[in-house]
């Protein structure tokens, strides 16, 4: 992730079948008042003090951050339990298509 004073740019790696590709995407960063993600990330990257690696990692009940990567399970388990919240079907919920929506909307 490469964040500027008006945008970030993460960089996401892909690996299927042994064949690796990167793709870029590019958030500009909201006006003062709105929900921003960039805002977002920046603070959760300076409070779990990452540097490198996963973004989005398990925190334990003690606040500690995990060095791994969420699961899969875990991302599943997240979704609903936001779906639910919002009062959206969990049907047609699925964590891949979570994160292709999330890149092509971008």
């Amino acid at each position: 992730v490469e964040i500027t004073p008006g945008s970030m740019t993460m960089r996401l790696h892909r690996a299927r079948g042994g064949h690796g590709s990167t793709r870029e995407i590019t958030v500009v960063r909201a006006m003062p008042g709105e929900l921003c993600a960039v805002l977002w990330l920046t603070a959760w990257l300076r409070a779990a003090n990452l540097t490198s690696g996963p973004i989005f990692r398990a925190v334990s009940r003690y606040g500690i951050v995990s060095a791994d990567r969420l699961s899969i399970q875990t991302v599943r388990i997240v979704m609903r339990r936001a779906a639910v919240r919002a009062g959206i079907s969990e049907i047609n919920l699925c964590p891949d298509g979570l994160r292709q929506s999330a890149g092509t909307g971008a």
